[in-house]
């Protein structure tokens, strides 16, 4: 075949096939070239970090304990925690008892109302019917974990007030499952058992001051002369470890009925090991978690903090409400949840240094520029930068489009 021939027959498959070539080389290259151009990005927004700030908690409260004028049995007539008006008798002090069996027998009380009152509850009307039985199985078991968890924490008051829920619907339980009338039985038998024990004769002691709020004598802990709002006014790190050491001294509450508070408000003095300059803001409020009181969360308000020669610091902090069934001990481990540090959120992968300043580059109208930063805190694959403010154009600003991927950048680099 003469090579004329060959041409014009082979010519149109030869251009088909420099034209395949040709677009296979056109798609590579810009497939190649358009993902090495890619840009990952993120807009500048504002964030506050919040750090947890653990100490002792000091409880300070206007407390006024109550005193019998004769020595005896005491019965409390109110409930824990329950607000009663003036003259309202909160206890009965029975006094057909020689001194020194008040010990034993005050005891022996304190047992059987605990009896008397988890009885009570756990009394099943005629009319309950018996599929309410496994609803009480499962309480009982919800609260024995709760028990587990409030002796973990040190929350022994909460435990043992968790233990009267369980056995309360645990003999709930036994009682439709069973027997409905052994647990009135019991009860019967605890209050007849009682009323032998108080004997005949009692003086009752009223609340005579003003409405407020009672607790019995188990509540009353010494520290009541101890933690005052005068000590509050004068307090340092110093007068607080004295305090502490005068608390742990007391051995006897002495005659103790028990006692009444008469405002809503109280304070803890929470003491830290080192400066707390930046973290609290005086008349700031701040969510405080009572770590060994089931982990009750209050909103407190920074009144005052003071800063020791011995390195720690005190935040004194203000509660201005009264939580139902919350545990007033005199000293408990506390949370205080601190916004600490607040700027914009720059993705740690996005940082970049020109010309020795630290910056990111941003993504405006198709073009790349260099945004300079000043870094505040650096936390787990981020930083904290400062707010623009009037630092100027040169530094990052809230909404800006940060780019936290890309290759071969430069300041003024224009993308198509």
């Amino acid at each position: 075949m003469r090579r004329s021939d060959f041409l014009r027959r082979y010519i149109g498959k030869f251009a088909v096939a420099v034209i395949l070539v040709g677009l296979i080389v056109y798609t590579v290259y810009h497939a190649t070239g358009s993902a090495s151009s890619s840009l990952l990005t993120t807009p500048t927004r504002t964030v506050t970090d919040t750090q947890i700030l653990g100490g002792e908690a000091y409880l300070f409260r206007e407390e006024t304990v109550l005193r019998g004028e004769q020595a005896g049995l005491v019965q409390a007539l109110v409930e824990n925690g329950s607000k009663v008006a003036k003259d309202v008798p909160v206890a009965q002090i029975w006094t057909d008892h020689a001194a020194d069996t008040l010990a034993e027998r005050q005891r022996e009380l304190d047992r059987l109302n605990r009896t008397i009152g988890i009885l009570q509850r756990a009394v099943t009307q005629a009319s309950e019917p018996i599929s309410n039985a496994q609803l009480y199985k499962n309480d009982a078991d919800a609260e024995f974990l709760a028990i587990r968890r409030a002796i973990e924490q040190g929350d022994y008051r909460a435990a043992a007030s968790l233990e009267s829920d369980m056995l309360a619907n645990l003999l709930r339980y036994q009682s439709l499952a069973s027997d409905r009338e052994a647990v009135k039985g019991l009860l019967d038998a605890a209050l007849e058992e009682r009323s032998a024990l108080l004997g005949a004769h009692y003086v009752e002691a009223l609340n005579t001051a003003s409405s407020g709020y009672f607790y019995d004598r188990s509540y009353v802990d010494g520290g009541e002369q101890i933690f005052t709002a005068d000590a509050l006014e004068t307090l340092t790190t110093e007068s607080l470890d004295a305090l502490n050491a005068r608390f742990q001294a007391v051995e006897d509450v002495g005659n103790a009925l028990g006692k009444m508070v008469y405002r809503y408000d109280w304070y803890v003095a929470v003491v830290v090991n080192g400066s707390l300059d930046g973290m609290l803001t005086v008349g700031e409020s701040y969510r405080t978690v009572f770590s060994e009181n089931g982990d009750v969360a209050l909103n407190l308000v920074c009144m005052r903090i003071v800063s020791g020669a011995d390195g720690r610091s005190i935040a004194i902090l203000q509660a201005n409400e009264t939580p139902t069934g919350f545990s007033y001990l005199r000293e408990q481990h506390v949370e205080i949840e601190v916004d600490f540090c607040k700027g914009y959120y720059v993705p740690e992968q996005a940082l970049t240094e020109q010309n020795g300043e630290i910056g990111v580059f941003i993504f405006e109208n198709s073009t790349v520029y260099f945004r300079r930063i000043e870094i505040l805190y650096r936390g787990d694959g981020y930083v904290i930068a400062a707010e623009q403010g009037e630092r100027g154009d040169s530094y990052l600003a809230l909404n800006d489009i940060i780019v936290t991927s890309g290759k071969n950048m430069y300041d003024g680099r224009v993308y198509q």
